[in-house]
């Protein structure tokens, strides 16, 4: 691991007391396991754990709790009044009486779904593992699934994460790094490039604007596509895998949070820069949502939810410039299969090397500008690593996966 990833890890690791907590409050709720998700009903927020939901008309003060509501779990969607919740990797959950009763309208005792997403009350998309890519029709009582299976190049289909957009799109993400997408309710496919490998999480902003969170080779890296998931360019890099990121909350498409390992990031400026903040528990945070434009709620591991307001500002880990160098320089695509796009920030230049897991070099270039493009035809299919040193001496790296 290169010095900058190392540091920024490190900085991860501070201790409370270098924080100020003052704006941060618990909320109790009645169950220890994670907190999964967190919607808003208007001014209603929605709590979604294994095994347990609950409301709250007041901002925290008070919760209503039901448990056991048909397992419970992730992914919740608010439609036309009623609540969808994907149940334990395993199918889909409905309330039609705002979560005071709950029915499984899909369920497969085999299936591991990692996502599903709606457009609205009669079409989404269910996306897992073994292929599992459903595309939903359904009607007031019946949840009719569709098997789809679109004509990727990458690799069998093991299916991440999925986003919708109006009435109509959809897109979702492969573990091994391509994208799908639908743009009349299913009916057909269009495959393309993805944003990286696992994605974490996947949101539209607009009607053009998605952003990723993916894991590509140990590192994290946040990415964005501005045509609708046809191609992701641009990247952060949050760090590697221990930063362990979860959860996409923009408000806009320039502002908006990444909740991860003890600490949430921010963003001013489309995700081309972040700031850390460090929450001060030393658990997973999954899930935020903004309540209102003063109050912002955050759930984690262990039953863990915050109530964060937001007229009192949290305290920056660290400046923000000492992320821009390391966290806009990477190859892409990755993984590739014949020519790399190497972007760099404007008055960056350096040399970039490619190399075998045994440190022996097997090609080296030159790059400036914002942009270079570097040709891998000839280079035996496999798994490499990359190196960009700057003419300052500093440097970055990270694994390159080049198929055939």
């Amino acid at each position: 691991m290169n010095n900058l990833i190392q540091y920024f890890v490190g900085v991860l690791l501070l201790t409370p007391a270098m924080a100020s907590y003052s704006q941060l409050s618990v909320v109790p709720v009645n169950t220890t396991n994670g907190v999964e998700d967190l919607a808003m009903d208007e001014d209603t927020l929605l709590i979604s754990s294994y095994q347990y939901f609950g409301k709250t008309f007041d901002l925290g003060k008070t919760i209503n709790e039901i448990l056991n509501p048909k397992y419970g779990g992730t992914d919740f969607h608010v439609i036309n009044g009623n609540y969808y919740v994907l149940s334990g990797k395993r199918g889909v959950s409905r309330s039609r009486d705002r979560g005071l009763s709950w029915e499984i309208i899909y369920y497969d005792s085999l299936g591991d779904i990692r996502s599903f997403s709606m457009c609205d009350s009669t079409f989404g998309v269910i996306a897992g593992w073994g292929n599992q890519l459903l595309s939903c029709q359904s009607s007031d009582t019946n949840w009719t699934p569709v098997y789809v299976t679109p004509a990727f190049p990458w690799g069998n289909n093991d299916f991440e994460n999925s986003a919708t957009d109006g009435d109509s799109t959809a897109l979702v993400v492969s573990r091994q790094g391509a994208t799908a997408r639908t743009t009349d309710r299913g009916q057909t496919w269009e495959t393309f490039p993805g944003p990286g490998i696992f994605t974490d999480d996947l949101e539209f902003e607009d009607d053009s604007t998605v952003f990723a969170l993916c894991n590509s080779s140990g590192l994290v890296w946040f990415r964005s596509s501005f045509n609708r998931g046809k191609k992701f360019t641009g990247g952060f890099l949050l760090g590697d895998a221990d930063v362990q990121v979860t959860d996409l909350c923009f408000e806009s498409p320039k502002h908006g949070f990444i909740t991860g390992y003890r600490v949430i990031w921010e963003t001013n400026d489309s995700g081309k820069t972040f700031v850390a903040y460090d929450l001060g528990y030393e658990v997973q945070f999954n899930t935020m949502v903004l309540a209102n434009d003063s109050v912002a709620f955050i759930g984690g591991n262990n039953g863990l939810l915050l109530k964060w307001d937001r007229k009192i500002p949290l305290k920056p880990l660290v400046n923000n410039e000492l992320f821009q160098i390391p966290g806009n320089i990477f190859p892409y695509p990755n993984p590739s299969d014949g020519k790399i796009e190497f972007q760099i920030p404007p008055g960056i230049s350096g040399q970039f090397a490619l190399l075998d897991l045994h440190g022996r070099g097997i090609l080296s270039q030159e790059v400036f500008e914002n942009l270079r493009d570097i040709n891998i035809v000839g280079i035996p299919p496999g798994i490499y690593i990359w190196r960009f040193t700057g003419d300052d001496g500093q440097s970055v790296s990270g694994k390159l996966t080049v198929l055939r």
